[in-house]
């Protein structure tokens, strides 16, 4: 019997060992993830999450498609957050709260805005491109990620009128409890600058 002790702690040692990978190395809760308010207090984004659901949006400023996109998430945050659905647009990398400040009253966004300086949110969610949007439950998980709609093909190229609502229809279908038809599309958009 003594013979199998150490093949059972050897299994032990690896399925912990995996363990600590699958939920993050080392407890690293993306919950804790921190973003700044426009007044300059930080925020996680376990604070930050809706009741039921979570758009995170990746916005600049300066980019055009960013600025285009701004009534439709507006027309998102007004039809669903009754339905618990938060729209949350984040700012990366060093865009200040001046200019978030002047582009939300600019494009008229009453959803909340945050500042993700160190890209820690970018990162997590792997984001590529302004406008990006990510769909999470209240877990972080994600259940669509990508373009809001078809109306951008390319940069500087676009339908006359968005055919296809993916992230509306994701959203529709989590709140409908139903499988997400389609939970990834290619972002079209402004590139994220990445801080090394």
């Amino acid at each position: 019997m003594a013979k199998f002790v150490p093949v059972i702690v050897e299994r032990s040692i690896i399925i912990l060992g995996i363990a600590w990978v699958l939920t993050g190395c080392a407890g690293h809760d993306p919950g804790t993830l921190r973003l700044e308010t426009l007044d300059g207090n930080n925020a996680t984004v376990a604070d930050i999450s809706g009741a039921r659901a979570t758009i995170f949006v990746f916005l600049d400023p300066v980019c055009p498609l960013s600025q285009n996109y701004t009534k439709n998430l507006e027309q998102l945050h007004q039809g669903f957050r009754d339905e618990g659905v938060l729209v949350a647009g984040i700012f990366p990398g060093d865009i200040s709260a001046v200019q978030t400040r002047e582009f939300i009253e600019k494009y008229m966004c009453s959803f909340p805005a945050y500042l993700d300086p160190d890209l820690e949110l970018v990162r997590y969610f792997e984001a590529t491109v302004t406008p990006e949007a990510i769909l999470v439950e209240r877990e972080l998980q994600i259940r669509y990620r990508g373009s809001i709609d078809n109306w951008a093909i390319d940069l500087g190229k676009k339908r006359p009128v968005a055919s296809a609502h993916y992230l509306e229809d994701a959203l529709n279908d989590l709140l409908a409890g139903r499988p997400v038809a389609i939970s990834e599309t290619k972002p079209v958009g402004c590139f994220i600058e990445r801080i090394n």
